[in-house]
C-alpha cells in the first residue's frame, strides 16, 4: 500500500466513527454527500504517449521479406523464418504431415551435417535451432551468439534449403505420434477440443483434421520430399531478426544462405472457406471415468481483418462477458456467486484471415452440470438484454489498453509482431489504430454487438461427462435429445455427418415444387432488372458512391468507385483519409493497393472474396440464375435454387429463395464449396430487397430506391447490417452502363 494512503487510513476510519456517533440530524446526514476517500485525492497524471521502436522491412534478391530490429543489450541474435503452408494444407489422408516434416527436418540434419553432428555443433556454439508447424505456415527459429552469426546462419539456411530427411528419423517421429494418439482420450478437455472443430467446420474440413494412425502410416520420405519441394520457396516466405548485429552484414548473411530458396509461389491448395453447418443443439461425449464435466458452447468465430469496424467493440464486450478474468461476468457470477466452477471464460477465437471458433467454456462437478449449463445460457442471454454498464466497459477498456504494452516489452515481440502483421497483410500501425479504436468504443457500440455476439441459439453445446452422475438428465435443458458421441481409441468416427466437403450440387436433395416456385421468382427478378435482352447485353457497370461506415472512432464518409466487367473483372477504389485503397481482379490475377501507394498480389483469401463479390452482384447473380450468362468460375453443375418462404422486409412482402452456386474444380481437381446465398425478392416489383451469404449469417445487405439507367434497374441505396443494426450505408451518386475504360484498367500498375 502507498505510504501516503497508509498514513491517511487511520484518519479516514476515525472520521467515519465520529460521523456515525454524532447527533447530526438523520435526514440531513442522509442528504449529505459521502466523504471522499483518501486515495481519490491522489493526483494521477495521464500516461505519456507510447512510441515503441519499429522494425525495418527489407527484401532479399529472391523476394524473401526480412524484418530487422537491432538490440545490443546482449551479444545474442534471434532469427525466425516463416514458410507458406502449414497443417491446414496437409493432404487428405496425411494429416500431421507438416508436424512430421518439422520434426524430421530438425532431427535429421543436413547431408553434410547429419542430426547428431548438428546437435554437437549447436552445443559447442551455445546455439539452438527449432522447427514447428502452425495452421498456415511452418516456422523455423535459430538463436546464437552474435560472434557466431555467419557460421550458424550458414548451417540454419542449409537445414531449410537441403535437409537430409533420413528414414530412421521419420520412423522415430511416427512412433511418437502413435504414442500420443494412444493417450489422447485420457484428457476430457482434449476430447472437447477435437470434437468441437468437427461440429463447427465439418469432419472433412482441414480446420477440423486430426492425426490418425492410418494417416501416420501413410507419411513416408517421398511425401516429406514433396512437401519440402512444394513449400520451401522464397515467394511468400519471411524472416525476422533481432539482436546484436549490423544491418548490412546480417542482410548479406541472409542473402547468401537463403538465396538458394527458389523464387516461386508455394504449391499448396488453400482450404475451402467453411460453410455454416446446421447442427443438433446438444452433444454428449460419454466418459465414465470422470467426476467432473467439461462444457463447451461453440459457434463459428470471426475472421480477423484490419478493416472490421466491430472488432474493438467485440473485444470490449467479450472482456466484460468472460474474457476479462476476475472482472468478467462469468467468473464473478458462476464462480464467485454460484460456486459452480473454478474456471470459466469466453474467447472470440478470431483467427487472422479465416474464421476461428468462438467459445464459452467451463468445468464443473458432475452433479452440477445441468445447473452450470443453465447459468452459462442465462448469462449469454443477459449480455444481449442487459448491456454492460458504463463501469464494466471502463474496466474492460482500461485492461485491454494497458495489456497492449506487453506486445512491445521486448525487441523480439516487436519484430515478431511486424512479421505477423506483414504475413497477413495488416497495416504496420495496426496495433496503434486498434488501441485508438478500443479507446473510442462507446456503451452503445458494446450494446449493439452484444445483441448477436453471445446469442445462445447460435451456439452448439458439447458436454464431456459421466452422464450417470449428472444432477439432471441433459434433456431437462429442453434443447432436444443430446447426440451421443462415443469415444473409443480414436475419434475419427465421432462426427461423420455434415462434412464441409459436402455433396456435389447436382446431388443435393431438392424439392421439385420449391424449385418451380424459385424459377418463377427469378423470372420476375429478370423483368424487374430490365429483361433478358437488356441483361444479356450488359458488359460493364460502373458506380460512384459514398459509403458511410460506423466505426469506433465515429461515422466515416468514404467516396468510392466500383467497376464490374462481367463475368470476371472487378475493381473498387476507395478514398480514405490516409490515401486510396484499391482492390482489383482481372481474370485469375488479383491485386491490392494500400493507402501509402504500395501494391502487390492479393492474398488468396482476398482473391476469393473478390470472386464472391462479382458473383453475388445482383446483375451477375440474376443473369446466372436465369441462364442468361454463365457466372464467374461456374463448374459443370448448374446452380441449385429453391423457394424457402415468404417474409416481409421493411413492410414489403418478399419471396425468400436459397441459392447454391457451384465453382469449377481447381488445379488440384477439388472444387471449392458452393457459394450459398439467401435472397429476398419483392413479390410486387421483383426487386431484390435483401441478400445474405451463408458464410456470414449475422450479416446482410438491403437494397432500396431502385432507379432505371439505360434500361437497367439499379438500387441507389444500400445498407449493410450486423444483426438488425446498420453498420454501413451506401448512397449511389451515379451509374454508367458500358462506359469506355482505359486499356489495362483492371491490371496492376507497374512499379
Amino acid at each position: 500500500m502507498n505510504a501516503r494512503i497508509r498514513a491517511l487510513v487511520p484518519f479516514a476510519v476515525a472520521a467515519a466513527i465520529v460521523a456515525a456517533t454524532s447527533t447530526i440530524d438523520v435526514a440531513r446526514a442522509q442528504d449529505a454527500e459521502p466523504p471522499r476517500r483518501a486515495y481519490e485525492d491522489i493526483p494521477i497524471p495521464p500516461l505519456p504517449d507510447f512510441d515503441p521502436p519499429q522494425a525495418s522491412r527489407h527484401q532479399l534478391d529472391n523476394g524473401v521479406t526480412v524484418y530487422l530490429l537491432p538490440d545490443r543489450t546482449l551479444p545474442l541474435v534471434d532469427v525466425t523464418v516463416w514458410i507458406k503452408g502449414g497443417t491446414d494444407h496437409d493432404p487428405a489422408g496425411q494429416t500431421g504431415l507438416s508436424d512430421v516434416a518439422a520434426e524430421v527436418i530438425r532431427a535429421g540434419g543436413t547431408h553434410e551435417r547429419p542430426g547428431d553432428e548438428l546437435d554437437e555443433f549447436l552445443d559447442r556454439m551455445g546455439a539452438s535451432i527449432e522447427l514447428g508447424a502452425a495452421g498456415d505456415h511452418l516456422t523455423a527459429s535459430a538463436s546464437f551468439l552474435a560472434r557466431d552469426a555467419q557460421q550458424v546462419l550458414t548451417v540454419f539456411a542449409d537445414l531449410l534449403v537441403d535437409p537430409a530427411l533420413p528414414e530412421d528419423r521419420i520412423e522415430t517421429v511416427r512412433a511418437a505420434l502413435r504414442a500420443g494418439i494412444a493417450r489422447r482420450n485420457d484428457d476430457p478437455a482434449g476430447i472437447a477440443r477435437r470434437v468441437v472443430p468437427k461440429l463447427i467446420f465439418g469432419a472433412g474440413h482441414p480446420y477440423a483434421a486430426e492425426v490418425e494412425p492410418d494417416g501416420v502410416d501413410a507419411i513416408d520420405r517421398a511425401s516429406l520430399v514433396a512437401l519440402h519441394r512444394a513449400r520451401f520457396v522464397a515467394t511468400g516466405a519471411s524472416i525476422a531478426v533481432t539482436g546484436d548485429f549490423e544491418q548490412d552484414a546480417i542482410l548479406a548473411f541472409l542473402d547468401r544462405g537463403f538465396g538458394e530458396l527458389r523464387p516461386r509461389p508455394a504449391s499448396i491448395d488453400e482450404p475451402p472457406f467453411p460453410r455454416p453447418i446446421r447442427r443438433q443443439k446438444l452433444y454428449l461425449v460419454r466418459k465414465d471415468d470422470v467426476n467432473q464435466s467439461t462444457i463447451v458452447l461453440a459457434r463459428r468465430g470471426r475472421a480477423r481483418s484490419p478493416g472490421d469496424p466491430d472488432w474493438a467493440p467485440f473485444l470490449v464486450a467479450n472482456h466484460v462477458f468472460g474474457g476479462g478474468g476476475f472482472s468478467s461476468r462469468l467468473l464473478r457470477i458462476i464462480r464467485s456467486q454460484e460456486g459452480l466452477a473454478y474456471g470459466v471464460g469466453s474467447s472470440l477465437g478470431a483467427e487472422y484471415g479465416r474464421p476461428g471458433i468462438q467459445t464459452i467454456t467451463t468445468q464443473t462437478r458432475s452433479d452440477a452440470t445441468v445447473k452450470a449449463i443453465r447459468s452459462l445460457l442465462r448469462e449469454a442471454t443477459r449480455m444481449g438484454t442487459e448491456p454492460p454498464s458504463v463501469e464494466e466497459i471502463a474496466v474492460a477498456k482500461d485492461a485491454l489498453l494497458n495489456s497492449m504494452v506487453f506486445s512491445f516489452d521486448s525487441p523480439g515481440k516487436i519484430v515478431e509482431r511486424a512479421q505477423r502483421l506483414g504475413w497477413y497483410d495488416f497495416p504496420a500501425d495496426y496495433l496503434k489504430t486498434l488501441r485508438a479504436a478500443i479507446d473510442a468504443v462507446t456503451p452503445e457500440d458494446v450494446a449493439r454487438v452484444s445483441k448477436f455476439a453471445f446469442t445462445p441459439d447460435a451456439f452448439t453445446i458439447v458436454v464431456v461427462a459421466n452422464d450417470a452422475e449428472l444432477d439432471e438428465p441433459l434433456t431437462a435443458l429442453q434443447l432436444g435429445d443430446p447426440v451421443l458421441v462415443e469415444v473409443a481409441g480414436t475419434i475419427t468416427e465421432l462426427v461423420l455427418e455434415g462434412s464441409s466437403a459436402g455433396p456435389a450440387p447436382s446431388t443435393i436433395p431438392v424439392d421439385p415444387e420449391a424449385v418451380t416456385k424459385a424459377k418463377a421468382v427469378i423470372d420476375r427478378a429478370v423483368l424487374a432488372l430490365g429483361g433478358r435482352e437488356k441483361l444479356a447485353a450488359v458488359r460493364v457497370t460502373q458506380m460512384r458512391v459514398k459509403t458511410f461506415v460506423k466505426t469506433a472512432q465515429g461515422d466515416m464518409e468514404l467516396p468510392a468507385q466500383q467497376t464490374l466487367a462481367y463475368p470476371d473483372r472487378y475493381k473498387v477504389e476507395i478514398e480514405t483519409p490516409y490515401g486510396s485503397v484499391i482492390q482489383a481482379l482481372a481474370g485469375d490475377e488479383a491485386w491490392v493497393q494500400q493507402p501509402d501507394g504500395r501494391h502487390g498480389a492479393a492474398p488468396p483469401r482476398q482473391r476469393v472474396e473478390m470472386r464472391k463479390t462479382i458473383r453475388s452482384d445482383p446483375i451477375a447473380l440474376i443473369r446466372e440464375l436465369a441462364g442468361i450468362a454463365p457466372g464467374l468460375g461456374a463448374g459443370e453443375h448448374r446452380p441449385v435454387v429453391q423457394w424457402r418462404a415468404e417474409e416481409k422486409v421493411n413492410g414489403r412482402l418478399a419471396d425468400v429463395i436459397h441459392v447454391l452456386l457451384p465453382w469449377a474444380a481447381g488445379e488440384s481437381g477439388r472444387a471449392p464449396d458452393p457459394l450459398g446465398l439467401t435472397i429476398w425478392v419483392e413479390r410486387k416489383t421483383g426487386h431484390i430487397l435483401r441478400r445474405k451469404v451463408d458464410t456470414a449469417p449475422d450479416r446482410s445487405v438491403e437494397f432500396t430506391d431502385y432507379r432505371e439507367v439505360e434500361g437497367i434497374a439499379f438500387a441507389f441505396k444500400i445498407r449493410q447490417l450486423a444483426g438488425t443494426d446498420a453498420v454501413a450505408a451506401i448512397a449511389v451518386e451515379a451509374v454508367e452502363v458500358d462506359p469506355e475504360l482505359a486499356e489495362g484498367f483492371f491490371l496492376e500498375p507497374p512499379d
